[in-house]
């Protein structure tokens, strides 16, 4: 009785290595395939991180520069440097009302606003600065009883009622007549130690946007920031910067040797110069 035995017969070494051959170019035609789409991929999430960094930094500049000069008597843009502006405005916590009438008084003032809406803005205990609306200088009488000037002062709401609001000033506005409230400005703010005036300057640091309020807090609004430039145009009136365009360029990180740069662009017309 003959029993058949299975072949014990392996792959020899050529179908060995022709196996191996085959492999190899079916994973190397994969990996040409993969390796430029993760490249291409991750430098495309490079430089949309880039961009949108810019764009936002862009808003942010964009808010400031039509705040800049709101409530001030100088020039908003206190120089015109090609790679650092500095913007200068009032320091202003959520709203402004409009003085339409007064009724002034030894230790207050009751202030009748333009618009009822706007008392909103000023609840009671809430702090104010009030402005004559011509040259933008705070309204305030001398101060007598420290033989100062009273400017660089603040109030507190006491009372709202209606379309008025009620103003402890301790004295400080004697002297003031009810028809020089009339068209003043109230801006409400966050407290007594917030300077009247804040500044804020944008630069380039160290590959950063810098965004600094009152030469003391800083803030970095975007990273990757290679350079930002400047142009200003002038009041042909006054004289005065009336508009600021300016350029952000930015690059990604190197990933394999490349490079992206990308640049944003605005034009902000100010549009509290005349």
């Amino acid at each position: 009785m003959n029993i058949h035995q299975p072949s014990a017969r392996g792959m020899s070494l050529v179908e060995l290595v022709l196996v191996m051959a085959i492999f190899s170019v079916v994973v190397l035609a994969v990996m040409s395939l993969y390796i430029p789409t993760v490249k291409s991929t991750t430098i495309q999430t490079r430089v949309t991180d880039v961009q949108s960094n810019l764009r936002l930094a862009a808003d942010r500049m964009t808010q400031d520069l039509l705040m800049a000069g709101f409530l001030v008597a100088n020039d908003p843009i206190i120089n015109e440097s090609a790679t650092e502006l500095t913007i200068r405005s009032r320091a202003v916590v959520e709203g402004v009302g409009r003085v339409a009438s007064a009724a002034n008084g030894s230790t207050s003032v009751t202030l009748t606003l333009s618009n009822a809406d706007m008392v909103d803005y000023f609840p009671v205990n809430s702090l104010i600065r009030v402005f004559n609306a011509v040259n933008m200088i705070e309204l305030a009488a001398y101060d007598e009883a420290n033989a100062t000037d009273a400017q660089d002062h603040v109030y507190t709401v006491t009372a709202v009622s209606g379309s008025t609001i009620t103003v402890n000033h301790a004295g400080v506005l004697d002297g003031i007549s009810n028809a020089e409230f009339v068209e003043a400005i109230v801006a409400r703010v966050l407290d007594d130690q917030q300077p009247p005036t804040q500044t804020i300057r944008y630069r380039v640091v160290g590959g950063s946007l810098e965004r600094t309020v009152n030469a003391t807090s800083q803030q970095f609004l975007a990273r990757g920031v290679n350079s930002i430039t400047f142009a200003y145009g002038h009041s042909a009136t006054s004289g005065r910067v009336n508009k600021v365009d300016f350029t952000l360029v930015g690059q990604t990180q190197a990933y394999q040797g490349d490079v992206k740069t990308r640049q944003v662009r605005s034009s902000v017309t100010l549009r509290n110069v005349f």
